[in-house]
């Protein structure tokens, strides 16, 4: 536990306020698993409940804590546990190749994935989810791997029943069916449809046990192509608010950009967009940091703790552009949301001189309003409120002041749509003056070069995201 809480706070102190806690982990959990199912806690713990001890640990510190799972790749055959693990005690459930494999080999050995039309592997990873919620007081799951496997050249799903399905409905076996050919984006849907039911189950899941849990899917981040690549329909999704948070896994150097928007603007208004980032040197996380908020979107990940410990990321991020405390709008969105509704009352108090001084004047005294009522209010009662004093920011009469204002202003709406606070008893803040924005001395004039820059903002979601064996190697020492 004392390594636990040692590490929850070196994350925090490097300026992360999320923590995405990898919780099956080499083909076993981190936490005790039910004795009558098919996944084993994690032998090298010896009993010890990880993730206990981490929902614990972040709860002291104001940290906001998700479940990171692998939903359908369940094991990899140079793990650790694999005899022990689900792939090995139900070959049966696994995803095959149209050329029968039952397995996605890659540097890292084969990975073997559940089969998304199995119902019965279905039913038990949702009994493994719901145990988890209901035993464990998370912020949030997010889903990793919720997709078909992916080879270049091979093509998943032909398992029997699958293909007996399909054939029932469309009258021919999708073995037989060319890619690009006759019914071939019929048997890309039929396939996708399995994928975004289970996510849906999952969510309706989490709510039913903890309305407060937000849901979240990392995603390749080709969203035009990952339908028909990965058998994700990860747009649709973020469109249709079936989840509420996207993490595109933009790995690359110089992608950013490209990927970033495609997340950004299939959230829109449904959703928030954090942009999932990789190893490539300390210059290039800060690069891709404000790429990252020059498109819009509401946060960045890093995968994962590991490296960024051995890159020495945080000597040079931590100073700079992780300098200023940030509130997480997923964690507690009533302090977000008045966050964000100081920032944008400071910055309209700078506009002397690009707005007319009625206007300004006039906007002040309805954010001094929204500000007044939240000392006491929770933020869902005033949500119409807020929603209208957005549409007034949104019609403000000069273009440069508006672009200044933007970003915040689109967060501060997502941050009220997606309020738990109806059903959670509200975060407390040690020290809100402590929250500033990043670029509070800066001055506003009639120079486009001296609008405030998009990426200063008071609110936004950094995210670690923390194999669990970066944290059994310290648990493991530390019994030693």
């Amino acid at each position: 536990t004392e390594a636990v809480a040692k590490r929850v706070k070196e994350i925090k102190d490097m300026g992360f306020n999320i923590i995405c806690l990898e919780v099956l982990y080499d083909s076993v959990f981190i936490c005790p698993m039910p004795e009558n199912g098919y996944f084993i806690h994690n032998p090298s713990l010896n009993g010890f409940d990880l993730l206990d001890a981490f929902v614990s640990e972040c709860a002291k510190q104001g940290v906001e804590l998700n479940a990171w799972l692998s939903v359908y790749r369940v094991s990899y055959s140079t793990s650790t546990y694999y005899n022990q693990s689900l792939a090995a005690k139900k070959p049966d459930w696994l995803c095959l190749s149209k050329s029968g494999a039952d397995y996605v080999a890659n540097e890292y050995g084969n990975g073997y994935f559940i089969d998304p039309s199995n119902t019965e592997a279905k039913e038990y990873l949702l009994s493994v989810y719901k145990y988890i919620l209901e035993n464990y007081k998370l912020d949030g799951l997010q889903l990793d791997y919720i997709r078909y496997p992916h080879q270049t050249g091979e093509y998943f799903g032909y398992n029997e029943g699958t293909r007996a399905a399909f054939k029932e409905i469309y009258e021919v076996d999708p073995i037989n069916i060319a890619p690009g050919g006759e019914k071939w984006n019929e048997w890309i849907d039929f396939r996708c449809d399995f994928v975004t039911d289970f996510v849906k189950e999952i969510v309706t899941t989490a709510k039913e046990i903890s309305p407060m849990t937000i849901v979240s899917c990392d995603i390749a981040p080709n969203l035009e192509e990952s339908r028909k690549t990965h058998l994700q329909d990860a747009k649709k999704w973020l469109e249709e608010g079936i989840i509420e948070i996207g993490y595109p896994m933009a790995y690359g150097i110089n992608v950013v950009p490209m990927y970033a928007g495609y997340t950004v603007d299939a959230c829109g208004e449904n959703g928030l967009a954090y942009i999932g980032v990789g190893d490539y040197g300390a210059d290039v996380f800060a690069k891709q940091i404000l790429e990252s908020r020059e498109e819009g979107a509401d946060g960045v990940a890093f995968f994962s703790y590991s490296q960024y410990m051995a890159g020495n990321y945080s000597k040079q991020i931590a100073s700079s552009l992780f300098s200023t405390p940030a509130l997480s709008p997923s964690y507690n969105c009533k302090a977000a949301a008045k966050a964000l509704i100081e920032t944008l009352s400071s910055r309209l108090e700078m506009m002397t001189g690009l707005l007319p001084e009625n206007e300004i004047n006039m906007l002040l005294s309805e954010i001094a309003l929204i500000s007044d009522v939240l000392k006491t209010d929770a933020l869902s009662q005033h949500s119409e409120d807020i929603t209208e004093l957005c549409e007034m920011l949104e019609k403000i009469s000069d273009k440069k002041a508006l672009s200044a204002l933007e970003s915040d202003i689109k967060l501060l709406e997502k941050t009220v749509k997606i309020s738990r606070d109806d059903y959670r008893e509200f975060i407390s803040v040690t020290d809100e003056s402590d929250i500033s924005d990043i670029s509070s001395d800066t001055s506003v004039s009639d120079s486009a070069d001296s609008i405030l820059p998009p990426w200063s903002i008071a609110v936004i979601a950094v995210i670690l995201l923390i194999s669990a064996g970066a944290v059994i190697t310290v648990i493991k020492k530390k019994k030693a």
